[in-house]
């Protein structure tokens, strides 16, 4: 029972202090400075936290030396009891607000900007949340003691600007500068600038919105007047090290007359003043940058890329940067790709499309590894086989394909000559005729495909009437994934039966496409023209191996290294040039001296001068120096293949002149034999003779 009592007294005494303490909790602010100043005393005090009691304390300070007039303080008592009503507690919303009212009063010039900055905290807690408040505090705190804008352990921007209002849209408060100024980002002890610039700040979202302003490139060494772009509106993420803008007016005094227009991304760029800069980086919008003599010579048209000091020829996705090497100002040699690098002495590019000029014809491949050495004159175009780099050079003038390794060129002189890199043994190159056709190359192609690939594309360029098309919309036709019909594409590519054109991904349907079907139908006639240079390198020898040269004055491609070129295999007539040395004239034509031999070798001619005209189908023998017959003997005797066994005639005829028709010009392939019997046919113009006592 006296347990009971004492509990029963307990309860009653602490219902009693209960009470007591809910009367004298605080609801509301006093008007009154001097009493709004205790009761936001005991408010803070209640916490028993030293860094608050010090904050309220310089608070306190601030208000009775009457830092601010009576309106503000008016203000300041109202939006505290706003945020009393609303729950908020000592620590850390008051706190921070205090510390914000805090910097105000040291910062005289902030002073005058005070009350609107009131009148954004008072919109902020009626109209957004307690954590976005919270984040405008620490934000007026660090900007009004130090000008910084954002602060963090990875990155700070600062602005020294003292012309700005404080101001709010739909909740979101800004700060608006309408004044130029120079705005900073410091990260990993590096820092850059944009120069003369103006805009708003939206601090919880951590946004600069900019308008106008100038970056320069004097941190890798050019002269900020020279070098620079300039700003029109921009914006920034505050919570990174960089800056993008677009819409940029690009000036550089040291190359061109007038600005650019294009986009800057500016970044900290770590490192020692030895390092390599990437920044700042400049992009032009257009790809029709003109830049004339960037060395004596050469030109370069495309878009144009400042990568910090280096300069680089940017062509996009279409591969629209191109590099022109001329001759007495005519374009010799262009080059488009993706992107070139152009340095101080060299500009390469490790996938170019290149072309040589020859009036409207022109050597051509869609994939060489450019460079172009200026303290040489020296031009590299290297051909990687097992590549994309694996299809053919297509010469149009003299109407073949080549295969070889490497093209080099001194551009101030006249030949350009193809063969292999230096330090290879052997050298070989192979030349194939346009109208070149292999049943067996034919079969090959289509392996396990369903439609051969030919016909797929002549089927492709029927339904759609086009012969230029992108490789995109021939993989929806074909009903293969894209990435199955570029290989599928490439391998034609390869095989000279279709131009790839990689920068672009679009594909130009070669001519040898369309022999090739005829030639199968037997609706077109074909040639079986096709022979290797093979060259042996000298011991010790670290030169480029050449197997080919062409003269660009005489447009002559001179060959070595040929020991054998089959002019029809149906008719059995074999050329076999003196020294393995021919010239190739225009369309397939060769001059050479040496031996033809003809009728499955009965009948052999040696000479000098021969000249091979491909159209018409004969050679002219300008100057025969023998004649020499082989005959079987009967009986008739014949080897493993069912050729007869000739024997050579000892007679030799001499001081030979005439011509030989090897067959009928439009049965190169000799398939319609009944229809033209009698060839190969030789004629003699003049007398000849055989001389017995020899």
């Amino acid at each position: 029972m006296r347990k009971l009592l004492l509990f029963l007294s307990f309860l009653l005494f602490f219902n009693s202090s209960f009470s007591q303490d809910k009367k004298k909790k605080l609801t509301k602010f006093s008007e009154e400075t001097s009493v709004f100043l205790e009761e936001m005393d005991a408010f803070i005090s209640a916490k028993k936290n030293k860094d608050l009691s010090r904050v309220f304390s310089q608070f306190e300070d601030n208000i009775q030396s009457q830092k601010f007039d009576t309106k503000t303080a008016k203000q300041i008592i109202v939006i505290a009891n706003t945020m009393l009503a609303k729950r908020l507690r000592p620590n850390p919303h008051f706190s921070n607000f205090l510390k914000a009212i805090n910097q105000f009063a040291y910062q005289q010039s902030a002073i005058p900007k005070f009350s609107d900055w009131l009148n954004v905290v008072d919109n902020l807690i009626e109209e957004s949340t307690t954590k976005r408040l919270m984040l405008y505090f620490i934000f007026t705190n660090d900007f009004i003691s130090s000008g910084m804008l954002r602060n963090s352990r990875a990155v700070s921007w600062y602005c020294p600007s003292a012309d700005y209002t404080f101001e709010v849209e739909l909740g979101h408060p800004f700060l608006s500068f309408s004044k130029d100024f120079t705005l900073s980002c410091s990260a990993k002890g590096s820092t850059i600038f944009v120069y003369n610039t103006k805009g708003k700040y939206w601090p919880i979202n951590f946004k600069w919105e900019g308008k106008g302003g100038k970056i320069n490139w004097e941190k890798v060494g050019y002269s900020e007047d020279s070098v620079y772009g300039e700003l029109a509106n921009y914006k920034v993420d505050l919570k990174k090290d960089q800056i993008n803008a677009d819409s940029v007016l690009f000036y550089n005094k040291y190359i061109f007359k007038r600005p650019i227009i294009g986009s800057i991304k500016h970044k900290i760029d770590v490192g020692g003043y030895d390092k390599k800069r990437s920044y700042p980086y400049f992009k032009s919008k257009g790809k029709d940058v003109l830049l004339t003599e960037i060395f004596t010579d050469v030109d370069y048209k495309g878009g144009y890329i400042l990568k910090g000091k280096e300069f680089i020829a940017d062509g996009g996705d279409y591969a629209e940067a191109s590099i022109i090497l001329k001759r007495n100002g005519t374009p010799i040699i262009i080059a488009n790709a993706n992107r070139f690098s152009i340095g101080n002495d060299r500009i390469s590019s490790p996938l170019a499309s290149v072309k040589v000029f020859f009036d409207a014809d022109s050597i051509y491949h869609s994939a060489l590894k450019f460079t172009y050495i200026n303290s040489k004159r020296k031009l590299e175009l290297y051909r990687k086989r097992n590549s994309v780099s694996e299809s053919p050079l297509i010469n149009t003038y003299h109407q073949i394909t080549m295969d070889c390794e490497l093209l080099e060129w001194n551009i101030d002189e006249d030949m350009i000559f193809f063969g292999s890199l230096p330090g290879t043994s052997i050298s070989e190159i192979y030349i194939e005729s346009a109208n070149n056709y292999l049943e067996a190359k034919y079969q090959q192609l289509q392996g396990m495909d369903k439609i051969h690939p030919l016909i797929l594309i002549r089927n492709y360029i029927k339904d759609k009437g086009e012969e230029v098309f992108f490789v995109e919309d021939f993989a929806r036709f074909s009903g293969y994934p894209l990435s199955q019909i570029q290989h599928y594409l490439t391998n034609l590519s390869n095989k000279g039966f279709v131009y790839y054109d990689y920068g672009e991904q679009r594909i130009r349907v070669l001519a040898k496409l369309h022999n090739y079907l005829k030639a199968k139908s037997g609706k077109g006639d074909y040639d079986v023209i096709s022979f290797k240079s093979k060259v042996q390198s000298s011991a010790g020898t670290m030169k480029m191996q050449i197997n080919s040269a062409l003269n660009i004055k005489t447009k002559d491609l001179n060959v070595l290294g040929v020991p054998e070129i089959t002019l029809s295999d149906s008719q059995r007539v074999y050329m076999y040039p003196t020294g393995g040395r021919i010239v190739i004239k225009q369309n397939r034509d060769f001059v050479f001296s040496g031996q033809i031999s003809t009728g499955n070798g009965r009948f052999n001619l040696f000479g000098q001068d021969f000249y091979f005209h491909y159209d018409s189908f004969w050679v002219d023998l300008n100057k025969i120096d023998s004649v020499q017959l082989s005959v079987p003997l009967e009986p008739i005797r014949r080897d493993m293949y069912g050729d007869e066994i000739l024997t050579k005639i000892k007679t030799v005829i001499e001081a030979v002149t005439g011509d030989l028709q090897i067959d009928h010009p439009t049965n190169k392939s000799g398939l319609r034999k009944d229809s033209f019997p009698g060839y190969p046919i030789f004629r003699s113009y003049e007398d000849s003779y055989v001389f017995y006592d020899r």
